[in-house]
């Protein structure tokens, strides 16, 4: 990410922590994922980042799933990113 051009990395803090939405961890533990989720996405607002990059498409479904779309915050995949520049 930090080699894209045009692109400022901003390393949310607790980068490497679940989402919350891991497997089938959302369905069996609903309320413990609804937290873990809601703390994650403090974490990443805090960053005031415009795109949040993520590889992990669990991650993408759920976060995107729980960002207050009124932000304007979008959730993309890395590669995405990348197509951008060229």
């Amino acid at each position: 990410l930090r080699a894209i051009p045009d692109v400022e990395y901003v390393e949310m803090e607790g980068a490497g922590t679940c989402c919350g939405g891991g497997g089938e961890f959302q369905i069996e533990h609903g309320e413990t994922s609804a937290l873990i989720t809601k703390r994650k996405i403090g974490k990443i607002y805090d960053t005031k980042a415009a795109i949040l990059a993520t590889g992990c498409p669990g991650c993408a479904i759920t976060i995107g799933a729980h960002l207050d779309k009124a932000k304007g915050m979008k959730v993309m995949h890395p590669v995405q990113l990348l197509r951008r520049a060229l």
